[in-house]
């Protein structure tokens, strides 16, 4: 098992693959998204074992040491964001109906109308939804710090606050 430590809410692999984007990336600065960024993760990872394989035994032996099961860095990404998440589609109709509950009750009240771009505030409750319908599939520590964030921006924005 991976050593893992904390890291404002992310949890970072130390063995060289990081599960999630840090905030404050020497690569990017911050700027690309956790998938775009995990994937290079898996390609820089693989290219490294490879060299290192390369340098201490034969390339055929290198490359069987090397191998992935899966044909690309995508496959690879999406079976192990399936292992946290669960199958695709009953996680994302999942939180369609979070979505969906949402929007209904916003738009019942008169906060928001169908049609009009979703105000920031009601867009962090929906996040909130993501992180909730994820943690309710299998428990992960960035799940409740993520949603913890943005009930706390839900508050921030709110229009009682302004």
């Amino acid at each position: 098992m991976a050593d893992k430590r904390r890291d404002y809410g992310h949890e970072l692999e130390v063995e060289g693959l990081v599960s999630e984007h840090p905030a404050e990336c020497a690569e990017c600065g911050g700027m690309s998204s956790s998938f775009t960024y995990e994937m290079d993760q898996l390609v820089k990872a693989r290219q490294m074992a490879k060299e290192r394989a390369a340098a201490m035994v034969s390339d055929e032996a290198a490359k069987a040491f090397t191998k992935s099961p899966y044909p690309s860095p995508l496959e690879e990404l999406k079976a192990r964001r399936g292992a946290y998440y669960g199958d695709i589609a009953i996680n994302h109709a999942s939180i369609g109906a979070i979505w969906g509950g949402i929007l209904v009750q916003a738009a019942s009240s008169g906060r928001w109308k169908v049609g009009e771009t979703i105000p920031p505030d009601l867009v962090c409750l929906m996040m909130v939804g993501v992180k909730v319908s994820r943690e309710a599939f299998r428990h992960k520590v960035d799940n409740i710090d993520d949603a913890q964030n943005y009930l706390d921006f839900v508050d921030d924005l709110s229009e009682e606050k302004k």
